[in-house]
């Protein structure tokens, strides 16, 4: 896809997902580090603004992370994804039979292995007592 400056933005829903981020990536400075607090701050804005420009940027190039969906949206998006899997499902139906799958009869078992077989080759037992 690519630019669209007419795309629309979020802003509501972008700023919650941001300070939800900074809370986060906040509270784990706090609990990691033995520096104080003041001094890491500096750099968690920093680590928003580049966040907010990559997401910004994303969204203009047309994607968007369900958690920036409204609920309509996203129940769009579900009926686009499974009416597109049901037309895929129904052309794999109205395909030919090939060789490979026109198979006559059951698929007959695999010969026992000694890691497949439930019998007594899986605990042998000794013919020569222990003295």
């Amino acid at each position: 896809m690519s630019w669209d400056s007419s795309r629309p933005i979020p802003w509501k829903r972008l700023g919650i997902m941001l300070g939800g981020y900074a809370v986060v990536m906040t509270a784990v400075t706090a609990f990691s580090n033995s520096t104080p607090l003041s001094r890491s701050l500096p750099g968690i804005v920093i680590a928003m603004i580049v966040v907010a420009g990559v997401l910004i940027a994303l969204i203009k190039f047309g994607w968007k992370t369900p958690m920036l969906m409204s609920r309509a949206e996203q129940a769009d998006a579900r009926a686009q994804r499974i009416a597109q899997r049901q037309a895929t499902r129904g052309n794999r139906k109205a395909q030919p039979a090939t060789a490979t799958n026109s198979v006559a009869g059951p698929r007959t078992r695999p010969a026992p292995t000694s890691r497949t077989t439930t019998g007594p080759s899986q605990h042998p037992r000794r013919n020569v007592r222990k003295k």
